[in-house]
């Protein structure tokens, strides 16, 4: 594979070794560019390369440098080098010691002279070879930039302009690092310097070169490059680079080539960094260099010395060409690429084209970075092009050199570029400036000069055989809209074949002061203007850029002074008004003239014309008054008002009502000024007998002018009607006879009032009501036809009338409802209620008037309510929270509602509160004493579906009776005792409410009450309390019991019974049927599988099966700890405590087959109790031990296993005989020998020992009857 496949297939996203670690600054340049507080942050640092080995010797000589065209300087000083000394932008390597007062967090830092031998007075020839080996390396990374890499101290490390890199020491202010930089820190307000740390970076110039190109990217907003796995997870702060490779803001410290690189930064593994856009973006300023040679479409020619024509250039982009021309008269050409000689970024390509672009030769070696071509060529124009292999980060210096066999026939002329000045005002012909070209041909050719480019408008020439630049059209020449021109002028030889170069020709167009121009103006003024009134403002145009200072001054048509211009402003106004007079000057011509500060003075003069405008005089208008009657219609005239106007001629008046015209009462004539009524509806003499208005004359004149004058209007009275309002009364259907019922009041408008009478004109069948003339009061007349139910309304008409002249009257409908007598309110049923101890009651009781309309009713307690019971008595709310001791009983509470008719009434009702004792959840059963002859309340929760049991036991005479309610107090369900039990089983949800009644005549009650069991799908459940709870199954009677409450169910109901004890000693007893089932019991559990049912146990301790006849199996199963398993005829039982300390039994009655299981470990015993014919055989580590439907398969733990079989008269049996004594040993008898029928011991090691339980007896080895021994060791006796 080619070194470029091998590049091409590195990975895009790149990341680096953890070798320089970063402290955030609270800056994020790449995103806000905000510059934020970095107060208490810290700034990214590089830490020193982890060196286990010497490194290479990065210190070259001096001659090396040299050699790779670095200046040599004395070892006494830094040497002066500069990397783009056009350049704005500076990083300057500071190698002579720096002091920083404040950056950022940190403050008094002193960075110590640069140098390897501790001699801080003078640099030596080592130090010098160094400082350029850094300089050259830095220069070279940042080659593509419009930066100048520097170790001249700048003018100004302003932000975008400066940035120190300072070296020196070992950094112990800040720590172990081989770097330190804030990022974004070259346009934010932090100091613009990095630090870097030579004695951390071993001395290496390669490395602190690597160190300050790295410090300085974060110093222009770079991130480190970071490495991620497929999952997004960071394997690498710093990417390590592949290969040779490593990038720059990688770890960079052991590759031979770095580069900026584009891949995922250390923010996050999507997002990346391209490192070249950041630094030539705009917020840094200073962008790429400009491109120094052209590409393939515009070559710069090859300068030939003899044979040989040398060029170099500058990479800038990936995708940046340069290319370069030459001519040959044929013959053998070598072209050599060189990159850079210390530390290389570009990886080149090279090729050799045609002068028509054809590709003749190219280069592009995996071997090296340069590339070289050596072609044999027919005479002609060739072209070399040279550009970036195209890799992120290829880019950099180069050195093209070409060698021929034979001298060109012809070179091309060199052009220098010049810069010029003219003026503005130049004439048509005036020399510019002259282009000078060389010609390396001898002799010298003859050279032509043309402008190509950037001669718009034709404003210059160019003499072709002088190369002399004249004015050609100066109507384009001005310094104003073209202040610069820059020309490219070519120079062409008249060689074979023709050769040309070009120039930059700057031309800097000269300011020449110019005229400003004052345009003329009309302004108008009044002939009262007073003195400093404005009249108008001048403004002249200056077309001089910027603007010069502009002076006004009137120089003629201002006789007596009457006018005055400020010089600065231009603002005329009127300075002296004793002669401002339209009759004797109607208008004024002034001539203004403004004046530049320019050298010389130029100025312009205007002709301004003031137009004097005549003055209007008021009309006048006199007051006059007017009167007419209150009733007068509208339209009628009032009367006439007629102004005066001074002016002549006399100038049109208008009239207007401006004020005192209320409601719209007056109208008047504009043009004639007559006055008329408007509006009569509030034309009323009695509200308002006077008007007064204020009528304004105005003429029309300009500007229009008026007067005003006051108009008296009276009005004359006229008689009218009387006003009577409708009214509504009411009275009891029993009135008596002279029984007021409501008085009118009629207003008259008159003033003064006159006399009014009253009488009722209809609506008055039966003459049940009378009225008093004079005051308007109503009275009952007649009460005999006085009845609500008949008529419950009456509507009378009055009339009342005044004593005017004529007479005037108006009439209004009276109402008189007859209302009934008072009726009592009525409570609506209140019911019984239930409430917990500690907790509120709270309902609203209703109740309603028969009253037509309702009365207001009140509510209230009656005496005897409980302490704390109360309501309120607007909205019938009762509210009561019993407390901790108060009984749980039935109380009684009178409750009270009153109206407020006349009289009041009320009414009152019993209500009972059942107050209950609070259980809580009923999850397990709750024992309860009820006394004798008490009624007890209690209320609880489920906390599983299933059942609730409420259970009362009493001995005794007597009766109980109990019921249950839901939450509502709704019955559920009730039971009365019968043979001294009451018992009530209810399906419950969890979580579901009940009250509990309890009720006894002459018995104490011992009332149980357990939500322990539920139903579901065929399965019966059964919960433990928590305590030590025994349970009972009996598969005959389909029967179970929990702690002596019964429960009986059906196949129909459920085939499935499962008992949980949950914490505590609980025990469980599990009785089959006549036929056959298999029962497994194991520590703290059992399965029991049964015809058509199976019962299910778990956390239960002690676990007996009863087979209750039928061909029943049972095993029994051990713990992995010490057990023993005792069999006797009908009873079996193993039982032990486990290595966790859990105590179990297991116990087997009635089973036709038992087997039990010692294989889980721990010392375990097995007992064999009146048997006979039994059978023990041991295989290694297992035994097994039958007889009589009784199996027994242990393991042999330690050789722990006992095993004792005794027969019914056994004395060293179940029969307590003592043994024999430790140490004794006994020969068998015959008899004992017959009570086995078979003992194999295969492969038992060694001597047998014969256990007991009191010792040990040696018995002899080799034996058969070793095992019989041991089957029966607790007897003592050998076999």
């Amino acid at each position: 594979m080619s070194r470029l496949n091998q590049r091409q297939s590195a990975p895009s996203s790149r990341s680096h070794r953890t070798s320089r670690r970063e402290r955030t600054l609270a800056i994020e340049p790449l995103e806000s560019r905000q510059l934020l507080s970095v107060v208490g942050a810290q700034p990214e640092l590089r830490t020193a390369p982890a060196i286990t080995a010497q490194p290479p010797d990065a210190l070259q000589t001096a001659a090396e440098v040299v050699g790779a065209g670095v200046l040599s300087q004395s070892s006494l000083a830094v040497p002066p080098l500069s990397s783009n000394p056009d350049a704005t932008a500076k990083i300057y390597l500071d190698f002579d010691g720096h002091f920083e007062s404040t950056w950022g967090t940190y403050s008094g830092i002193s960075t110590p002279v640069f140098s390897l031998d501790s001699d801080l007075t003078s640099f030596s020839t080592s130090e010098i070879a160094a400082i350029n080996q850094i300089w050259a390396r830095v220069s070279e990374d940042y080659a593509p930039f419009d930066i100048d890499v520097t170790t001249i101290e700048p003018a100004s490390f302003a932000d975008k302009m400066g940035l120190r890199v300072s070296i020196g020491g070992n950094g112990s202010w800040y720590g172990s690092a081989g770097g330190v930089a804030y990022v974004g820190s070259f346009t934010n307000y932090i100091v613009n310097t990095v630090y870097i740390f030579p004695q951390q970076l071993a001395n290496s110039a390669k490395y602190i070169a690597e160190a300050s190109s790295h410090e300085s990217g974060h110093a222009f907003g770079l991130r480190h490059q970071s490495r991620y796995d497929a999952n997004g997870t960071k394997t690498e702060e710093y990417h390590t680079g592949d290969g040779d490779w490593a990038p720059i803001m990688g770890t960079s410290y052991y590759k031979t080539r770095t580069t900026w690189h584009n891949g995922t930064s250390t923010i996050a593994a999507t997002i990346y960094q391209d490192d070249m856009a950041v630094i030539s973006n705009t917020t840094n300023g200073f962008g790429y260099r400009a491109d120094d040679h052209g590409n393939a479409s515009k070559p710069t020619p090859l300068v030939f010395s003899g044979n040989t024509a040398t060029a170099s250039g500058i990479i800038e982009k990936m995708d940046d060409q340069d290319a370069f021309s030459f001519s040959t008269t044929g013959g053998s050409v070598t072209i050599t690429q060189n990159v850079a000689a210390i530390g290389a970024n570009l990886d080149s390509t090279l090729e050799l084209r045609t002068a028509t672009g054809t590709i003749i030769a190219s280069a592009n070696p995996s071997t090296s970075y340069g590339a070289t071509i050596t072609a044999s060529l027919a005479a002609g124009d060739y072209t070399i092009v040279t550009a970036s292999a195209g890799q992120y980060g290829s880019v950099g210096q180069y050195t093209v050199t070409v060698n021929a066999s034979t001298a060109p026939a012809n070179q091309v002329p060199q052009a220098a570029d010049a810069t010029f000045s003219i003026a503005e005002n130049a004439a048509v012909g005036t020399p510019v400036g002259t282009v000078t070209a060389t010609d390396a041909d001898s002799p010298a050719q003859t050279l032509a000069y043309t402008i190509t480019a950037g001669n718009n408008a034709g404003v210059f020439a160019i003499n072709s055989a002088s190369g002399e630049i004249t004015v050609a059209n100066n109507s384009a020449l001005d310094y104003e809209a073209t202040s610069k021109y820059t020309l490219t002028v070519e120079v062409t030889d008249n060689g074979t074949p023709n050769l040309s170069d070009t120039a930059t020709i700057t031309v800097n167009v000269t300011d020449v002061n110019e005229t400003p121009l004052l345009a003329d103006a009309t302004f108008s003024v009044a002939e009262n203007a007073a003195v400093g009134t404005p009249v108008g403002t001048l403004t002249a145009a200056d077309p001089d850029r910027p603007a010069q200072t502009l002076s006004y001054a009137i120089t003629a048509g201002n006789p007596s002074g009457v006018f005055a211009i400020d010089s600065a402003s231009g603002e005329i106004t009127v300075a002296d008004n004793a002669t401002l007079d339209y009759k004797a000057t109607s208008q004024y011509v002034l001539t203004v003239q403004v004046t530049d500060n320019g050298t010389p003075n130029l100025s312009d003069t205007g002709t301004v014309t003031i137009n004097v405008t005549n003055i209007n005089q008021a009309p006048v208008l006199a007051d006059a008054t007017f009167s007419l009657p209150e009733d007068a219609a509208i339209g009628t005239p009032v009367g006439t008002l007629a102004a005066t106007d001074p002016d002549r001629p006399a100038q049109t008046l208008t009239y207007a009502i401006t004020a005192g015209n209320g409601a719209g009462v007056f109208a008047i004539n504009s043009a004639s000024g007559q006055i008329t009524v408007a509006s009569n509806s509030t034309l009323d003499y009695e509200t308002i007998s006077q008007y007064v208005l204020t009528v304004q004359v105005a003429d029309d004149g300009t500007p229009s002018l008026s007067d005003t004058a006051t108009v008296t209007i009276n009005l004359a009275d006229v008689n009218e009607a009387p006003v009577l309002a409708d009214a509504t009364f009411s009275l009891p259907e029993n009135a008596a006879v002279g029984t007021p019922v409501g008085t009118l009041t009629a207003t008259d408008p008159d003033r003064p009032a006159q006399t009014l009478r009253y009488a009722i004109t209809a609506g008055n069948p039966s003459g049940v009501f009378a009225i008093n003339s004079a005051s308007g009061e109503i009275t009952v007349a007649d009460n005999s036809t006085l009845d609500y139910k008949a008529t419950g309304q009456y509507v009378l008409t009055v009339q009342v009338s005044d004593n005017g002249a004529p007479s005037l009257s108006d009439t209004a409908a009276v109402t008189v409802d007859v209302a009934p007598m008072n009726r009592p309110p009525q409570i609506v049923t209140v019911g019984e209620h239930w409430a917990v101890k500690g907790e509120q009651l709270s309902f609203v009781v209703s109740a309603f008037d028969p009253d037509v309309p309702q009365q207001t009713l009140r509510y209230s307690l009656e005496p005897g309510a409980p302490a704390g019971a109360a309501i309120d008595p607007v909205t019938g709310l009762f509210s009561w929270t019993p407390d901790s001791s108060a009984e749980a009983r039935s109380y009684t509470v009178d409750i009270c509602v009153t109206d407020n008719g006349t009289p009041p009434l009320a009414d009152v009702v019993k209500m009972a509160i059942n107050v209950a004792e609070p259980l809580g959840a009923a999850d397990s059963r709750s024992l309860l004493d009820v006394p004798a002859a008490e009624s007890h309340w209690y209320a609880l929760s489920t906390v599983r579906e299933g059942f609730l049991t409420a259970e009362a036991a009493y001995a005794g005479t007597g009766s109980v009776s109990m019921a249950i309610y839901d939450d509502q107090g709704q019955p559920l369900a009730s039971s009365t005792g019968s043979a001294g039990l009451a018992r009530i089983d209810i399906p419950a949800a969890a979580g579901e409410a009940f009250y509990v009644k309890v009720a006894t005549t002459a018995s104490a009650v011992d009332l149980s009450l357990a939500n322990l069991v539920s139903q579901a799908g065929g399965t019966l459940a059964v919960f433990g309390t928590g305590a030590d709870d025994a349970f009972t199954f009996d598969a005959s009677g389909r029967r179970i019991s929990i702690n002596g409450l019964v429960y009986q169910f059906t196949a129909a109901e459920a085939t499935n019974v499962t008992f949980d004890g949950g914490p505590g000693n609980n025990a469980a007893t599990l009785k089959g049927t006549a036929d056959s089932e298999t029962a497994k019991l194991y520590p703290g559990r059992a399965d029991l599988q049964g015809a058509g049912y199976e019962v299910h146990v778990v956390n239960t301790a002690s676990i007996t099966f009863d087979g209750n006849g039928g061909a029943d199996q049972a095993y029994l199963n051990d713990s992995d700890g010490d057990d023993t398993f005792v069999a006797r005829l009908g009873d079996c039982m193993l039982s032990g405590v486990s290595s966790a300390g859990i105590g179990y039994s297991s116990r087997a009655l009635n089973v036709a087959r038992v087997n039990a299981l010692g294989k889980a470990g721990g010392r375990d015993v097995a007992e064999f109790h009146e048997f006979a014919g039994s059978t023990f055989v041991r295989r290694g580590s297992f035994a097994n031990l039958s007889g009589n439907g009784v199996f027994y398969e242990g393991k042999f733990f330690e050789e722990t296993l006992l095993v004792t079989l005794a027969a019914p008269d056994d004395p060293g049996g179940s029969g307590g005989k003592t043994k024999t004594p430790p140490g004794k040993s006994q020969t068998l008898t015959a008899a004992e020998i017959a009570l086995i029928d078979q003992a194999i011991v295969e492969g038992a090691p060694g001597a047998a020992k014969a256990l007991d339980r009191d010792g040990e007896a040696a018995c002899p080895p080799g034996l058969l009857r070793m095992a019989t021994a041991r089957v029966f060791a607790e007897l003592g006796r050998s076999a």
